[in-house]
């Protein structure tokens, strides 16, 4: 956990990215590399273990987020299948 995290939000960190979880994508195949954004870009880069931040995400996230569970009794069936 960085301090630079706090406040960011949900995150994705793969090979050295970080990217808001709202903004992340698959966008090939056969990279290994395969987890972008690119609509909006990485937010930052982690070096030696070190979160740095290039920009924060301009999207709502967390308890701001426009999903609210707070009010549902039941949360919604959700498939999952496996091909």
């Amino acid at each position: 956990r960085t301090p630079s995290s706090v406040g960011k939000g949900v995150v994705v960190v793969l090979n050295g990215y970080i990217d808001g979880a709202r903004d992340v994508s698959k966008c090939n195949t056969t990279n290994v590399a395969t987890f972008d954004s690119p609509l909006v870009g990485h937010l930052g880069i982690v070096q030696d273990g070190i979160a740095h931040y290039y920009k924060t995400s301009t999207r709502r996230h967390t308890q701001d987020s426009v999903f609210d569970v707070s009010k549902l009794s039941e949360l919604p069936r959700v498939v999952i299948m496996t091909c």
